[in-house]
């Protein structure tokens, strides 16, 4: 029995095939071709992080599209407008704050002091940084009409996950576990 695991990555077509003895096959298809090549044995960080990112697609799937995430600390940096100079990261702040991420409603909200929600435009599909890890991304706006990204990233060498909120002139970053 075969499972195919779909993959998008900038209009780019992917499935992960597992077949019954175990081997990985990567189908790859481009609006010109059609490529189907054993997935590289050697590489066992890159099959790690493929098979971990491939189990949190499917909680995803499982879910109803309801990403449910308790974020434990959370930090922030300011864009100095004169000298166009990010400052450092504030001190981490312990808090307990629950985000959800639901595709269902195209809605990332984060329950803060403040409640934020921010309307997807877009999703930028998912990918692995220069570290080694899963980042999801989504272009959003808050509810004042302000664009900003969201990413979600799952850190494969420290096991911890973040989000992040980009604006034009401030980031705020969450350290967060998923709830299963």
């Amino acid at each position: 029995m075969l499972k195919a695991y779909k993959l998008e990555l900038r209009g780019i077509l992917q499935f992960l095939v597992l077949s019954d003895a175990k081997s990985l096959y990567l189908a790859t298809f481009t609006k010109k071709q059609i490529t189907i090549q054993p997935f590289n044995q050697q590489s066992k960080k890159m099959k790690k992080i493929l098979l971990s990112s491939l189990a949190l697609l499917m909680v995803l799937c499982s879910f109803g599209q309801i990403i449910k995430c308790k974020a434990y600390r959370s930090s922030y940096t300011v864009l100095n407008e004169t000298t166009a100079q990010w400052s450092e990261w504030r001190e981490w702040k312990d808090c307990d704050i629950l985000t959800e991420i639901d595709l269902n409603a195209n809605q990332i909200r984060i329950f803060s002091e403040v409640n934020q929600r921010y309307d997807i435009m877009e999703y930028d599909g998912s990918s692995i940084d220069a570290e080694g890890d899963e980042v999801f991304e989504w272009y959003c706006r808050n509810e004042e009409g302000l664009a900003c990204s969201i990413r979600l990233i799952n850190s494969q060498s420290t096991e911890i996950s973040s989000i992040y909120v980009d604006f034009a002139n401030c980031r705020y970053v969450y350290l967060v576990y998923l709830f299963e």
